[in-house]
C-alpha cells in the first residue's frame, strides 16, 4: 500500500491474475489487467467485485502486445 503507486499493470501469466489484481484492488490501486482476466468465473466476478467495495478503484482489462 505504498502511497506513491497510484496504478498496478498486471501483465504476468493468468495464473497470477487474481491473487495480484485483488492484492491492489484491497490497496485501493487501479488496475489493469492483461487477458484473460481470470482463469475462471468465479475468480473474475471476485475482482470486480473488490474493485467495486473501493468508490476510487478502475479496474480495465485489455490486451497488451
Amino acid at each position: 500500500s505504498d502511497d506513491d503507486i497510484d496504478a498496478v499493470g498486471i501483465v504476468v501469466s493468468p495464473l497470477l491474475h487474481a491473487d495480484m489484481a485483488l492484492a491492489a484492488a484491497h490497496a485501493d490501486k487501479h488496475v489493469y489487467v492483461n487477458q484473460p482476466m481470470a482463469r475462471s468465473e468465479g475468480e473474475a466476478r471476485a475482482i470486480v467485485d473488490a474493485a467495486k467495495s473501493s468508490v476510487s478503484v478502475v479496474l480495465m482489462v485489455g490486451e497488451s502486445y
